[in-house]
């Protein structure tokens, strides 16, 4: 279990502590009882519980990756879907509001920004 001041990263996702929401958000959708809030090529995703935030996507960033946005309605944590030695867990607060981002890298050879990989 891991807490944050202003930012923390889990895997291919960035974290960070807003002091409200913008304007003209719209819903995310659930996948089950989690939404994903990082998808892992390898199937090992970053969720968040769906009974505890409500989501909201925010668009996408200026290298055209998704941005969103959770609104923590009760104590939860950002996790990892993986058996075996996932990412340590993260610890949300209730009244919390995350802006949640990919993580990226430059690829020099492509010459061009792209989603982290698991």
């Amino acid at each position: 279990m891991r807490k944050f001041g202003k930012t923390a990263a889990q895997g291919e996702v960035n974290l960070t502590l807003v002091d409200e929401l913008p304007d003209d958000l719209t819903a995310f959708q659930a996948d089950g009882p989690v939404y994903i809030i990082g998808h892992s090529e390898s199937g090992n995703h970053h969720v968040l519980e769906r009974d505890a935030v409500d989501m909201f996507d925010g668009g996408k960033t200026a290298a055209g990756m998704q941005i969103l946005y959770a609104l923590v309605k009760k104590p939860t944590k950002v996790k990892q879907l993986r058996e075996s030695k996932p990412h340590e867990t993260i610890d949300l607060d209730q009244g919390d509001i995350v802006r949640i981002t990919p993580a990226l890298d430059y690829n020099p050879y492509a010459e061009m920004i792209q989603r982290s990989a698991d």
